[in-house]
């Protein structure tokens, strides 16, 4: 990977890759009257990210969350590395057969499903899906008595970003209930999941969630009717800076509790892992402004930016995540803005909501001005997805390509 060089300025480099940096100021050169935000998508990413994965955890097949990010070219660039995909309802699944993906490289893991999209999966012969209650499991046994049914287990690492183990997964003595009426009524249970949150940073939240996967297939092995389980999906929370810290926990734990079982198939659904660093948002500085009462606690103005983004497009992650967004700044036309003392930010979203704020007290280089540009990286997760056309706006982001797919 090749990195924007110190001659464009030193405080960049490392955080904008040069061929990144060349795609946004090919972009900007072109660009139309109106300005609009738009994404820089990195396909190497994705491979590199693969390669990662197969040297890391090599037994372990990745479904690619596609609530993550269902953009059309980069779902494509996904299916084209061999990846396969975890669907959460009718629409996602139509969206990855329509690129070519085969039935068997699906899973519709929402352990909540609307009767309609369980027929159409059915009807699409997508057979491994997702239950975490008596209610799914009769639901399943009336419309789809064949599928290959998971059950999903409680997991939690509480310092993820979005906690699942409130709504979704099974305590030990409930999944052993789940695993008992299934046979009753002749459900065969065919894998055991869990998801310990999404962008985790516990490790050992996997090394807990595994050992109690193996507990509850020791327990199918004392049913009078026991399933025949084959199958362990360990779930997502993997992100591009957790990943080293979590493989090895992975492996030692498969080891120490699945090592002696033969022809167990692990899958798992990582998300960010492959896009929320693929994608680079930019977006245009629409308005500024310099409130010069001085607060009581500083004697500097109080500057804001506003750009032609926000919550209520691409930042909802800055509400549900608590993340910081920290953009770089850039000129009308792509340079780096590297010139004068820092100065403090407050940069709000173009609705006329008052809660549409980016972000506080941003530090920027020099002035930033109407007119030039904010480049946020690693944008590629629970972005565009979640964008809503309030206010009227679009809620489509353009995507340009810093490399072919």
């Amino acid at each position: 990977m090749v990195w924007a060089t110190p001659s464009d300025s030193a405080r960049y480099t490392g955080v904008l890759p040069s061929r990144i940096h060349r795609a946004i100021r090919e972009h900007l050169t072109h660009y139309s009257d109106d300005g609009n935000p738009f994404f820089v998508g990195d396909p190497d990413f994705i491979r590199q990210q693969l390669d990662r994965w197969k040297k890391q955890l090599p037994f372990i097949d990745p479904f690619f969350a596609v609530k993550c990010n269902n953009n059309r070219e980069f779902l494509e660039a996904v299916r084209k590395a061999g990846i396969n995909f975890d669907c959460a309802s009718k629409e996602e699944i139509s969206q990855v057969l329509d690129l070519g993906v085969r039935p068997e490289q699906v899973i519709f893991a929402s352990p909540r499903k609307t009767e309609s999209h369980i027929s159409y999966a059915k009807s699409q012969g997508i057979l491994k899906t997702v239950i975490d209650s008596e209610d799914e499991l009769y639901k399943v046994k009336e419309l789809f008595p064949t599928a290959q049914v998971f059950v999903r287990l409680w997991a939690d690492d509480p310092s993820s970003h979005v906690r699942l183990c409130d709504k979704f997964g099974l305590h030990v003595e409930e999944a052993k209930h789940l695993l008992g009426l299934a046979s009753k009524l002749e459900v065969n249970i065919t894998g055991l999941c869990f998801h310990i949150g999404s962008g985790a940073s516990d490790p050992e939240a996997y090394d807990q969630a595994i050992r109690l996967t193996r507990e509850i297939y020791n327990y199918n092995d004392i049913l009078k009717h026991k399933h025949c389980i084959t199958m362990i999906d360990i779930g997502g929370g993997f992100t591009n800076a957790n990943f080293d810290k979590f493989a090895p926990v992975i492996r030692a734990a498969a080891e120490r509790y699945f090592g002696s079982e033969p022809g167990i198939q692990w899958m798992a659904e990582p998300g960010r892992f492959f896009s929320s660093d693929a994608f680079y948002l930019v977006c245009r500085v629409i308005g500024s402004s310099t409130n010069r009462k001085y607060s009581a606690e500083s004697d500097k103005p109080k500057s804001k930016l506003f750009v032609n983004d926000g919550l209520y497009q691409n930042f909802l992650n800055v509400l549900i995540e608590k993340i910081t967004p920290a953009p770089i700044p850039l000129t009308s036309r792509g340079s780096f803005i590297v010139e004068g003392q820092d100065q403090a930010y407050t940069i709000w979203g173009q609705t006329c909501c008052g809660i549409d704020r980016i972000s506080c007290d941003t530090r920027l280089p020099g002035v930033v001005q109407r007119g030039d540009w904010l480049c946020y990286s690693s944008m590629g997760a629970y972005t565009n997805v979640t964008a809503s056309s309030f206010n009227g706006f679009v809620s489509n982001t353009e995507v340009i390509w810093a490399t072919k797919l």
